[in-house]
């Protein structure tokens, strides 16, 4: 029995490769997309040309005073009491009603000496990763804002107090901090975040605008 031959090794067929050529040969010349007919002598090589650099993106534009006070959730007249209790007192002061009112907690703005002991306060303890940071900071803005909590006032250091006093003082407030139920934390924590978020967005309207 002849054992079959496969496609194209049949006797008087072409070669694969010629077929290609000739199938080459026979498509249009300005269909160089496809294929093009062979040259006798190949041409050099060309470098290709470089791709232009990317453009640099946009500068993002900054958000205006009125963007800052929607995204701190406050109103234009609510920035505009806090910017003059700070103008007048030297600090603002709000009350938040946790837990349909049972559990009040009052904050207050800092001084800049209060905001020099936060700093050093968090440096004290190097956090070791995000969580950690987060709560440092947490403790010390509660240390050096907190007014009161569930009813109990905090004692407030003079702004004349003297080194050991105010060390005393600091000392009784953290051991009231250290006490807080650890499930209510998250609670206080988001009310410090509103609350400095909001004191920052309501002074932002007197940032200068252009030399």
């Amino acid at each position: 029995m002849t054992a079959p031959q496969r496609p194209g090794n049949y006797e008087g067929a072409s070669p694969a490769s010629t077929l290609a050529e000739q199938f080459a040969s026979e498509l249009p010349m300005d269909e160089e997309e496809w294929t093009s007919k062979p040259a006798a002598a190949a041409a050099p090589a060309q470098a290709a040309t470089p791709a232009p650099p990317a453009a640099a993106p946009a500068p993002e534009k900054p958000k205006s005073w009125e963007e800052m006070l929607v995204d701190a959730q406050i109103t234009k007249d609510q920035a505009i009491e806090i910017l003059d209790a700070i103008l007048s007192r030297g600090y603002y002061q709000r009350t938040f009603e946790l837990f349909q009112g049972r559990y009040p907690v009052t904050l207050r703005t800092r001084n800049n000496a209060s905001r020099t002991e936060i700093a050093r306060y968090i440096d004290l303890e190097p956090a070791i990763g995000a969580r950690t940071s987060y709560e440092r900071r947490m403790k010390a803005v509660l240390l050096y804002s907190l007014v009161s909590l569930g009813g109990t006032k905090l004692v407030w250091p003079a702004d004349d107090a003297k080194p050991e006093d105010l060390e005393k003082i600091l000392q009784e407030r953290e051991a009231i901090i250290n006490r807080i139920p650890a499930a209510m934390c998250d609670q206080i924590y988001n009310v410090v975040v509103r609350f400095e978020n909001a004191t920052f967005a309501a002074l932002a309207g007197g940032a200068p605008t252009g030399f």
